[in-house]
C-alpha cells in the first residue's frame, strides 16, 4: 500500500510506501511537531491536524490513449476518499511533437523492412534470404567479390536445401537484397516528406494508420522512444 501526505487537499509527498523520514522532513519543514509511527500498514489515515493527513492511496487510474498525439495530465487526486483515489486525464501534445513521434515510429517500421528476409527463386527453388545488416547481407557481397563467371557455391539454404549457386545466382541475390533495402528507404522517405507537410494531429494519426503494416513487431519497437 501506497500512502501520501496531504496538506489543504492537495499531495504533497508521495504517493509512496509508507517511510517515516519522507513524510517527517515535510513536518519538520513545515514547523510542525508530531511523531509518526516507524511503520504503518493501516487502512486508516493518520491525521497530523486540521489540515494536513497521511492517508492510503490507491493505484492512479491511467486511461487508453494515443501515445503519439496524446498526452497523460495529471495525477489529480480525490484527497477525501479513503484510500485517496487519482487519476489521469489526456491532453493532445503539440504537433511538433507528434511529429518527431510519428518519425521515431516510421524509422522503426522501415528498420523491419529493411532487415526482414526477402523469398527469391534460385534455379526455380524458392528460398528466403536473410538482409540484415552486417554479416547476413554482407556475406552475399563478398561472396560475388571473389566469383568469377564459371566459379559456383555450394550453398545450403532453409529446410535442408543445396544449391551449387553459379555467379548469376549469387548476383541475383545481391541485387534483389539491395533493390529491397533501397525500397525500405525511399518508402520512409516518401512519408518523411508527407509529416513535414502535415499541420494537424489528425493527419498526423491518419499516417499513424498508414505506416503501421500488420508489423511491427514489438521486438522492432523495443528501445524507440515514442
Amino acid at each position: 500500500m501506497n500512502y501520501g501526505l496531504i496538506d489543504k487537499g492537495y499531495m504533497k509527498v508521495g504517493p509512496r510506501p509508507y517511510t517515516k523520514v519522507f513524510f517527517e522532513d515535510y513536518l519538520v519543514e513545515n514547523g510542525i511537531n508530531y511523531d509518526l509511527p516507524k511503520s504503518y500498514e493501516s487502512l486508516d489515515p493518520i491525521v497530523i491536524n486540521d489540515s494536513i493527513k497521511i492517508a492510503p492511496v490507491q493505484d492512479v487510474v491511467i486511461p487508453e490513449y494515443d501515445i503519439l498525439t496524446q498526452q497523460l495530465a495529471g495525477p489529480f487526486w480525490n484527497t477525501k476518499e479513503n484510500p485517496v483515489t487519482g487519476w489521469y486525464d489526456t491532453a493532445p501534445v503539440e504537433v511538433n511533437a507528434a511529429k518527431e513521434k510519428v518519425k521515431s515510429l516510421l524509422a522503426a517500421v522501415r528498420y523491419q523492412k529493411e532487415n526482414s528476409d526477402i523469398n527469391i527463386v534460385i534455379q526455380g527453388e524458392t528460398v528466403s534470404i536473410s538482409k540484415r545488416r552486417g554479416e547476413s547481407r554482407n556475406s552475399w557481397t563478398n561472396m560475388l567479390v571473389i566469383m568469377g563467371p564459371k566459379d559456383t557455391k555450394n550453398y545450403k539454404f532453409a529446410g535442408n536445401l543445396w544449391i551449387e549457386l553459379t555467379q548469376s545466382d549469387v548476383q541475383l541475390i545481391v541485387t534483389s537484397i539491395n533493390q529491397a533495402v533501397q525500397e525500405a528507404f525511399d518508402w520512409e522517405l516518401t512519408y518523411l516528406e508527407v509529416i513535414d507537410t502535415s499541420t494537424t494531429l489528425d493527419q498526423i494519426k491518419d499516417i499513424k494508420t498508414k505506416i503501421m503494416p500488420p508489423l511491427p513487431s514489438p521486438e522492432a519497437l523495443n528501445g524507440i522512444q515514442l
